[in-house]
């Protein structure tokens, strides 16, 4: 697994790169990778990773300019790879519902 948590710098290029150019070609092995408040990534990058034919699992945590057309465009072109996404709404709202014990209150599964 390959996770790029945190990394706020990184840019659709970046991963480009990444899936082009590392020791050899890693798009021919990246199977899992996790992509975790990367706000400067696109749905451009998500057709990069069409790219890699052995990606089986795509972690996407608070991509904020990743969109939920892109990735059902991915997994068009992509079926054989598991999609996990978290959006956090846009808007949180209170409505009387009952607390939630195991996700976190603000984001929304796709």
């Amino acid at each position: 697994m390959k996770s790029l948590s945190r990394c706020e710098n990184i840019t659709d290029e970046g991963i480009s790169q990444i899936t082009n150019y590392t020791n050899g070609n890693l798009s021919e092995t990246l199977q899992v990778l996790e992509l975790d408040n990367c706000p400067l990534i696109t749905d451009s990058c998500l057709e990069q990773l069409a790219l890699c034919p052995n990606l089986v699992q795509l972690e996407l945590y608070d991509c904020q300019s990743i969109t939920r057309t892109g990735i059902k465009k991915f997994q068009v072109k992509c079926p054989q790879v598991k999609v996990h996404a978290y959006f956090a709404p846009s808007i949180v709202s209170t409505n009387n519902r009952p607390a939630r014990s195991c996700a976190c209150k603000c984001c929304v599964i796709l």
